[in-house]
């Protein structure tokens, strides 16, 4: 079956208690809850496209214009209105791989300026809640991260946040104030390392009690900075890749009673306001699935319809309560 094709039924939850200390904020108000993933299907093109569901109304919001079906279309992520949909592609552009910015009023892709994407690799971004910031990992010189400033136009100095080794995977709060990435840097405690900087010191922030001896990866961070969700395969998780919860008011990672699997669990996201958390695992046997856990509840919010026979993965959602 094709994305369209398919239903997805993300179960609708009315939060009538938030867990505090995470709260977006009031610069920006979700039109609605939609969720942004990577969908893999082997017909009728064997390859990734970007796919959008509205958890209200519970159908597939068509993107006419975004995929190019034909290529590869990865690691998507949705502004806090729904609006605008940040992408990476291999499809013919400026370097092997770039960075594509999709407007859902216009239904069309946005022409970034010069100089955004290179002859190398720009992808896996990332953008702020009101849309103002895009943040991606690049290989024109070594493997670094970009913010790029939609009002002004123009890059913002990262110089102080990225290293002479390898540093990826970005991710944004409001305003751009901090970013969360991994790091493989010297100095790292463990093959590779979450990092989190803060653009107001222009310096890296201290994280106690969050990495391990292994790798931990794939960070994403909510929207007051205050919970950051990640990978990792350290030792002593239900499998070989777990996903896990670190609350930088307490400077300790956060008990997921029940979410993780003797599977691998990973790639994981969490809602702007700290509740929800959606990952991939393959625990059902198969390719990727998606699955989104309520942390008040401590248990799953039923997705009926939202995965297929092949692989669903990278969910990112654009709301405050998932």
């Amino acid at each position: 079956m094709t994305t369209l094709t398919r239903v997805v039924a993300v179960g609708l939850i009315v939060c009538s208690i938030v867990i505090s200390g995470c709260g977006g904020g009031s610069n920006w108000l979700p039109t609605g809850r939609l969720l942004v993933f990577q969908d893999w299907q082997t017909s009728p093109q064997d390859n990734d496209d970007i796919a959008l569901y509205d958890t209200d109304k519970e159908v597939f919001i068509p993107l006419p214009g975004l995929n190019s079906y034909d290529y590869q279309d990865k690691d998507p992520a949705i502004s806090a209105d729904g609006r605008w949909i940040v992408f990476g592609s291999n499809r013919p552009g400026i370097g092997n791989y770039d960075v594509y910015l999709y407007d859902r009023d216009t239904q069309q892709l946005v022409v970034l300026p010069s100089g955004f994407n290179s002859a190398d690799a720009d992808r896996d971004p990332d953008i702020s809640p009101d849309g103002q910031f895009i943040a991606f990992e690049s290989d024109r010189s070594s493997w670094n991260i970009y913010l790029y400033d939609r009002d002004t136009g123009s890059f913002i100095d990262l110089s102080q946040l990225n290293s002479a080794d390898t540093d990826q995977d970005p991710a944004l709060t409001t305003d751009a104030r901090f970013i969360a990435f991994e790091s493989n840097r010297s100095g790292s405690v463990g093959g590779i390392d979450i990092y989190l900087y803060s653009r107001d010191t222009d310096s890296l922030v201290s994280l106690p009690n969050l990495n391990s001896d292994d790798d931990d990866k794939e960070p994403d961070i909510c929207a007051d900075g205050r919970y950051i969700v990640f990978e990792s395969d350290r030792d002593g998780g239900a499998g070989n890749l777990d996903v896990y919860l670190y609350d930088r008011s307490l400077g300790q990672l956060v008990s997921l009673p029940g979410l993780n699997s003797s599977a691998d669990d990973g790639e994981p996201s969490i809602s702007r306001d700290g509740r929800y958390i959606f990952f991939e695992s393959d625990r059902g046997g198969g390719w990727e699935d998606i699955y989104m856990y309520d942390r008040q509840t401590q248990s799953f919010v039923p997705l009926p319809g939202a995965n297929s026979d092949d692989s669903e993965q990278h969910p990112r959602p654009n709301s405050s309560d998932g």
